[in-house]
This record gives structure tokens, C-alpha cells and sequence, in this order.
């Protein structure tokens, strides 16, 4: 199940920080150029005041997706799992209810995450020296509206 995670989740946050190894160190936030790292309760209760964060759980915490929104710029994805099938649901949490917006992930280049996000709609933008910019564009559904479609919901 995923669900959005609230600041009464950081203590959760934090455990499943401290227990899953980031070997690629991507999931970190930037303000002013310095990297932050979620590890500790203070920065974690800020971020899930302020940012949409999701949690992957059956038993225990499987996985985390950040959405993250600096000044309201374009929406930065993070992503930590303990395993690939976790990564993999979350990418398509993702792209199911967030397919309407444009999407912008950087990861470094020598991490497996990097081609699977690929598989699933994001094309290169940049190359950031060990990182890579992938970016996923927005679809926007236009329905042309046609005479009657509104009958069904007048009749009942």
C-alpha cells in the first residue's frame, strides 16, 4: 500500500532512512547550492509539512518517493527502497497519479535507478558531471465535449 505521510510518519521516516543503505546518496534535498540529507527528525518534519512524501509499506516501510517543490519550481522526484520491485511500484505510483505534471529526477549516472526510470518515460535533459537530469513531460487530457454527454447525469 502507499500512502501520503504526514509529520506524525517521521519517526517511520527516520527508521527506514537510517536502516536502507542510499549507496548512491541521491536522496537528498538542495537549498542554496548545499545538499541536505534526511537524517534527522527536525529536517524530516520540515519536509513533510512543506513537500508531498509517500511511503511503500506492507509490513514495514518498503520504499519512499519524495516529490520535491522548491519555490514552487519544478517538481524534483527522490526515490529510496530496500529493492527494485519497491522502486518499481513506486515509479508507477508516480506516473499514475502524477502523469499531468512535468517531472524532474536527477540521479547519478552509475545507479541502476537510472535506467529504469528511463524505461518508463523519462528522456535525458542534462549531464551534471556524476549525475544525470532525466525529465518526464506533463501529459494534458483535452476531452472535446460533445452534445448530450452531460444527458446521463440529467435523467438521474
Amino acid at each position: 500500500m502507499i500512502k501520503r505521510l504526514n509529520y506524525e510518519n517521521a519517526i517511520d521516516v527516520l527508521e527506514f532512512i537510517k536502516r536502507v543503505n542510499d549507496l548512491y546518496e541521491d536522496f537528498y534535498l538542495t537549498k542554496e547550492k548545499n545538499r541536505l540529507f534526511l537524517d534527522n527528525l527536525f529536517l524530516i518534519n520540515k519536509v513533510l509539512n512543506s513537500q508531498e512524501m509517500y511511503a511503500l509499506t506492507e509490513k514495514e516501510t518498503k520504499g519512499l518517493l519524495l516529490i520535491y517543490r522548491q519555490n514552487g519550481y519544478r517538481p524534483y522526484i527522490k526515490i529510496l527502497a530496500d529493492n527494485q520491485d519497491s522502486e518499481r511500484n513506486l515509479i508507477k505510483y508516480l506516473i499514475w497519479n502524477f502523469s499531468n505534471q512535468d517531472l524532474y529526477i536527477k540521479l547519478k549516472k552509475k545507479n541502476p535507478l537510472t535506467r529504469m526510470i528511463q524505461r518508463y518515460g523519462f528522456v535525458f535533459a542534462g549531464d551534471r558531471g556524476q549525475e544525470i537530469l532525466l525529465f518526464r513531460k506533463g501529459e494534458k487530457y483535452v476531452k472535446k465535449i460533445e452534445k448530450g454527454d452531460d444527458d446521463e447525469y440529467r435523467n438521474k
